[in-house]
């Protein structure tokens, strides 16, 4: 699983973000196309995802991961969407977006992804706005657009949720 070397079980290709529940921490792996899932103590416990690839369960360039309930939600931003998974056992269960585009609940360049209550914030960076979706994948509204006035982004990659804020980088 992964590629170069440092793909092998536990090893990280450049991580890009991390997400704890309980007493699993889940890292974002991007070079290898994965997420690991370790103890608080640091031990490897398992894999979630593979790739590259566009099948169901398979990441390319993931960018991001959040935790909320049952679910790890993973931003992949080759496959244009948010791929859910089991956070206990790692069993793919759905993607989030309706295809790579920038109509209502399209996605393009994901690059982040928060959970902060019922509701998923998911940063494009090519349509230069947040898309909002409910946990189950329906969509709500989107944040920002492209320019550089008050409320426009240029290629956002972030995202913090605080209250009624929603702080975007």
């Amino acid at each position: 699983m992964g590629h170069g070397p440092r793909s092998g079980d536990g090893q990280l290709n450049e991580p890009v973000g991390v997400a704890v529940s309980g007493d699993r921490v889940f890292v974002g792996d991007w070079g290898n196309h994965r997420v690991s899932v370790y103890d608080r103590a640091g031990s490897f416990v398992r894999t979630i995802g593979s790739g590259p690839g566009a099948g169901d369960g398979q990441l390319n360039i993931l960018t991001g991961v959040a935790v909320a309930g049952e679910h790890l939600f993973v931003a992949d931003c080759l496959n244009d969407c948010v791929c859910v998974f089991s956070k206990d056992n790692g069993t793919f269960m759905r993607s989030i977006g309706y295809g790579e585009g920038a109509g209502e609940g399209q996605l393009d360049g994901v690059y982040d992804v928060v959970v902060s209550g019922n509701h998923m914030f998911v940063v494009e960076s090519n349509n230069h706005r947040v898309s909002v979706f409910d946990l189950g994948g329906g969509f709500v509204r989107t944040i920002g657009s492209e320019g550089s006035d008050d409320g426009e982004l240029d290629e956002p990659t972030g995202v913090a949720v605080a209250g009624d804020l929603v702080y975007i980088t």
